[in-house]
């Protein structure tokens, strides 16, 4: 068993389910988005749900978590357009790894993405550099599986 945990091709294809299974979860979670919302975010969102709807919602649900604001509220607010606005930047990365056993690998041109969550999770927000949010990206796509040593490029698209 041991032998087929170390084959290049099960290695590659653990990868690639892994992110697809990661992608897959956390693709689109309305009370994580809006919990990473300003108040001024929130109140636009729901400023967007008032048309005739009566009172301003914006005073009363503001504080609210997003699991406690009525559905019939929810439903006309798009926080997949709002998500978006959070999206920093994508990138090209070519990079060293080492995994979990101390094999080296290089990887050449992926792309990922840094949101403002990236840099919300971040240790320091203004002083952390695109080296290491990516770094964290990528280890954190990986599972925390991998270690990465150093970047070789990095392109903005």
């Amino acid at each position: 068993m041991k032998n087929f945990e170390q084959h290049p091709l099960y290695r590659k294809i653990l990868k690639e389910e892994t992110q697809r299974a990661r992608r897959l979860m956390f693709e689109y979670n309305e009370e994580q988005i809006w919990n990473l919302m300003t108040d001024t975010e929130k109140e636009d969102a729901l400023l967007s749900a008032d048309d005739d709807m009566g009172p301003d919602f914006a005073d009363e649900y503001v504080d609210e978590d997003w699991l406690d604001i009525p559905d019939v509220i929810k439903n006309r607010i798009d926080l997949v357009t709002l998500s978006r606005r959070s999206k920093i930047g994508n990138y090209k990365v070519s990079y060293v790894y080492r995994d979990n056993m101390g094999e080296k690998h290089n990887e050449f041109d992926e792309e990922y993405e840094i949101t403002q969550d990236d840099i919300n999770k971040s240790f320091d927000r203004e002083a952390t550099s695109l080296e290491n949010l990516l770094r964290s990206v990528i280890e954190k796509d990986m599972g925390d599986s991998i270690n990465v040593m150093k970047f070789d490029s990095i392109t903005k698209l």
